[in-house]
């Protein structure tokens, strides 16, 4: 497997067209200029951040964080317990002007919010109805080609090119992602919609070694948290589509050289490839009807 880098930036990546927009994006010309500060380092691993938001999310979950020792545990276990002695011998005033104890109100039994118990139990269903999904799919749906294999099976023409000069990008693409699959029988089909409803959020079913789900909202997060991501890393649809996007531009490549009348379709190529068009083909994917596991709640 070739692996584009880019030396001066620290960049690596395996896929050639996010190596080509990395060439021309605004980090990397900057870069070539001057040295890029990066005001944010973790003590514990040396890694850099521009965003406080992405240094803090980073800390939190950093490996080589150390564990803290049992002293150092105890030491805050008794600070808080002095925090919380001190709050409860303090006296508070009520609305009516009366003094009272605060531990009145500290030792008061809790009553739980309605609204967290109707979350939960949401999550609950969505966990339990999505579960019978893939446990649908592992039963009826086991022989289904690996996401992988249908991947390289995949050819584009040049009539699927001439397609990206009549629309956008991302509907294009989820237009011929979609076609492929319906030339499978829909047990054989190795990505699947699951259909959001009032008590389950919308998600897909992909078949690598076994069926599993991949949440649509996460998705759409970690995508967007590519750079500071771990779990990003984990998942398999992002990582399928940009392996079509690269075959689907090889082919453009190859047809443009025989073809001129593609060559105006190279800017759609690389506004398409952007973190919010890869986005909106997972939008146009679970618009598919022909795609949704059949209703079997």
């Amino acid at each position: 497997m070739v692996i584009h880098t880019c030396e001066s930036c620290n960049y690596s990546t395996k896929y050639v067209w996010v190596y080509r927009n990395h060439l021309i994006s605004k980090k990397h010309m900057k870069l070539q200029s001057s040295a890029q500060e990066y005001a944010h380092s973790c003590e514990y691993c040396a890694k850099k951040y521009k965003s406080v938001s992405g240094f803090y999310k980073h800390k939190n979950i950093c490996k080589k964080k150390p564990i803290p020792s049992e002293t150092v545990l105890l030491e805050r276990i008794t600070h808080l317990e002095n925090e919380i002695l001190e709050i409860k011998n303090t006296p508070i005033q009520t609305v009516s002007g009366e003094l009272i104890q605060n531990s009145m109100v500290v030792n008061a039994p809790v009553t739980a919010p309605i609204t967290t118990t109707t979350t939960n139990s949401n999550n609950t269903n969505s966990n339990n109805t999505n579960n019978i999904y893939i446990n649908y799919l592992n039963t009826n749906c086991k022989d289904a080609m690996n996401i992988t294999d249908f991947v390289k099976s995949m050819v584009f023409s040049k009539e699927d090119m001439l397609q990206f000069l009549t629309d956008h990008y991302d509907k294009v693409l989820a237009k011929l992602i979609t076609e492929r699959l319906e030339q499978l029988p829909s047990t054989q089909r190795p990505l699947h919609c699951i259909t959001a409803t009032t008590d389950t959020s919308a998600a897909f079913a992909v078949k690598t070694t076994e069926w599993k789900q991949e949440e649509h909202e996460e998705l759409n997060t970690h995508i967007r948290d590519v750079e500071d991501d771990d779990e990003y890393m984990s998942m398999t649809i992002p990582h399928t589509i940009d392996e079509i996007k690269d075959k689907v531009f090889d082919t453009y490549e190859e047809e443009r050289k025989a073809e001129p009348k593609l060559n105006p379709i190279r800017p759609k190529m690389c506004s398409g490839n952007g973190t919010e068009g890869k986005i909106r083909i997972l939008h146009h994917l679970l618009d598919k009807d022909n795609l949704q596991i059949p209703d079997v709640v």
